[in-house]
């Protein structure tokens, strides 16, 4: 399993810019290699946003990287003028079954 997992400074927004930009992270379920998104409040800096994205396989990455959703998600970021504050990867030996909620 291979986690992307991104910290967002949503601290300019207001709070439905910041559902909006929230809400678009749950496309990247239509992405064939995503497993799971989880998306939620960084408990220790108010304002910022932690998405974590599972990925079958690290060599996923670019093809989930090079597609229209993930593409989509950066343009609106961009506009937004919220830049990434952190990225992560991260490479595990779970399998999807760690998740119990089905894909969306």
């Amino acid at each position: 399993m291979f986690f992307h997992v991104v910290r967002f400074d949503f601290t300019h927004l207001d709070e439905q810019q910041r559902q909006d930009l929230e809400r678009q992270m749950f496309e990247f379920l239509k992405v064939p290699s995503v497993v799971a998104v989880r998306v939620g409040p960084d408990p220790y800096r108010e304002g910022f946003t932690n998405m974590i994205c599972a990925i079958e396989r690290p060599e996923d990455l670019p093809t989930f990287r090079a597609h229209p959703i993930h593409d989509a998600f950066g343009v609106s970021i961009r506009a937004a003028n919220v830049p990434p504050r952190e990225i992560i990867d991260l490479e595990t030996a779970d399998d999807a079954s760690i998740f119990s909620s089905p894909k969306l």
